[in-house]
């Protein structure tokens, strides 16, 4: 069914999951795109531990589970979603608007966030508090780049330089002139040597210096040391600042404000030594000579973590999910 107004145009649509080509193409994608990731983070913390020997493991286990994930994805698409996705698409002047109907995709992704808090599961809450911003996606005329079509299953994918932002699936009736619509709005591009860079390496560079100013948490020592819960945490909302959401940057910074209070806490707090001749002593008392140039490239990577998230919430550095 669709509606129009002079401003607006908008349809409904109830889009097939499994036998959708594109759908089952993106499960995938999805599924190795996150075993990448789980595989990246995984070999980074067992090696800035020192765990060496549980790398080949974990490599085995994980890439199990992600195939596993996969199935399970496929049989809750068609299980719980009736292999049926409801959609809304509106077209206004100044861009497109992709709303999510379905009252079970969105029960599911706070039931997700409710759950990952409760199991501990960063990746969880991070993966809900997405599904949640994607409910309801807007998209201006002007961060479209290029614009594909496929008349035969009446979808039309908006592009940007470096990634599909949204595919926009068609009644048999509206195709036509949504395509038009879409085409028209679409402005002209400027020739390839006018381009900025491609953004895919300042990508891999932020996450690189991210990954690097994660690294002395992981190494925190006695009196220091704590749960291995609050660096993987960080470092998961940090990749998600970088990569996703900007606004995962206030998590970071909260985290990394919690790690200096710890640490300032644990420093001058009286500890109790388990031979009794050696008395009480400061946690800061323990540090020593090159130790307190492992303190200070602590403060600086924490320093760089706070800086890098606030740059991104303030749009000066985008994330790649909202590039272009």
């Amino acid at each position: 069914m669709g509606s129009r107004s002079q401003s607006e145009t908008s349809w409904d649509v109830s889009v097939p999951l499994i036998n959708n080509p594109y759908i089952f193409r993106m499960s995938i994608q999805l599924c190795l795109i996150t075993w990448i990731v789980i595989m990246c983070l995984f070999v980074f913390i067992f090696v800035a531990m020192g765990e060496y020997d549980a790398v080949v493991p974990m490599l085995t286990l994980m890439t199990a589970i992600c195939a596993g994930l996969w199935v399970v994805m496929l049989l809750v698409m068609l299980v719980f979603f009736g292999n049926r996705m409801p959609m809304r698409f509106t077209i206004r002047r100044g861009g497109i608007t992709c709303d999510i109907t379905s009252k079970r995709s969105k029960w599911a992704n706070r039931l997700l966030i409710i759950m990952g808090i409760l199991a501990r599961k960063p990746g969880a809450v991070g993966t809900g508090i997405l599904a949640v911003t994607q409910e309801s996606q807007t998209f201006e005329w002007n961060r479209v780049y290029a614009v594909t079509y496929n008349e035969k299953r009446r979808v039309i994918t908006l592009r940007n330089r470096w990634r599909s932002l949204l595919m926009i699936f068609c009644l048999p009736e509206n195709y036509r002139e949504v395509l038009e619509t879409v085409t028209n709005h679409v402005t002209r591009r400027p020739k390839k040597g006018a381009l900025q860079k491609h953004p895919v390496a300042r990508m891999i560079l932020r996450t690189f210096l991210t990954a690097l100013a994660c690294l002395p948490i992981f190494q925190l020592e006695y009196p220091f040391e704590m749960d291995l819960f609050v660096p993987i945490f960080i470092l998961c909302f940090a990749m998600a600042t970088i990569w996703l959401i900007p606004l995962f940057g206030y998590v970071v910074i909260a985290a990394v404000i919690y790690v200096t209070i710890v640490i300032i806490l644990q420093g001058i707090q009286m500890h109790t030594s388990q031979y009794s001749f050696l008395g009480s002593y400061r946690g800061f008392e323990l540090i020593h000579g090159e130790e307190w140039i492992g303190i200070a490239l602590l403060g600086a990577a924490l320093v760089y973590l706070v800086w890098s998230s606030w740059r991104a919430i303030k749009g000066k550095d985008e994330s790649a999910l909202f590039l272009d």
